[in-house]
């Protein structure tokens, strides 16, 4: 609720300021029960035409945001130091499911937040991967975290010395 939230105050911002016409967020879970259960409580808090599907039904969509709503979760002291694949299946259900993690994390055009308990993420080789990828990059937090106060890296145009050393936008070659 609190991502949607933000990510719709900034919608009435930038439309305030003339910068964007509309936002697009779509809100996924693996799961319908999950869906419906943020589709309701978005419905009582008052927002009203927001886009909750399933990861399947998503496919082939596109938005400029995605809230990736990955139900599972476990007490740190439920969580297997050593899983196996029967404890995992158990565990983690759907959202090991490598295609569905594909799909979900390929509709968003300008940010993907996914919301999920990481320590029973990392069970998971292919979550573990993701999470430690995006922890390098600064860009996993605690959800009281958040709003953080971080800003993607920009592309900045710099001058360049040979016309070889610029891309096609115009962006020197680092």
């Amino acid at each position: 609720m609190k991502v949607y939230r933000h990510l719709h105050d900034k919608e009435k911002v930038f439309t305030t300021k003339g910068k964007i016409n509309e936002i697009t967020i779509n809100i996924m879970s693996q799961y319908n029960a999950q869906c419906s259960a943020i589709h309701s409580a978005l419905e009582k808090a008052k927002f009203r035409d927001v886009s909750v599907n399933t990861v399947v039904s998503s496919q082939g969509g596109e938005w400029d945001y995605v809230i990736f709503s990955l139900a599972r979760s476990l007490p740190d002291c439920m969580i297997e130091k050593n899983p196996t694949l029967g404890w995992c299946a158990k565990n983690l259900g759907l959202i090991t499911d490598e295609h569905q993690i594909n799909v979900a994390l390929t509709r968003a055009r300008k940010g993907l937040f996914i919301i999920g308990n990481k320590k029973l993420l990392r069970c998971h080789n292919t979550w573990k991967d993701l999470i430690n990828t995006y922890d390098r990059k600064g860009c996993v937090i605690n959800g009281n975290e958040y709003p953080w106060p971080y800003e993607p890296p920009t592309r900045k145009k710099k001058r360049p010395k040979h016309k070889h050393e610029v891309d096609k936008e115009g962006y020197q070659q680092v």
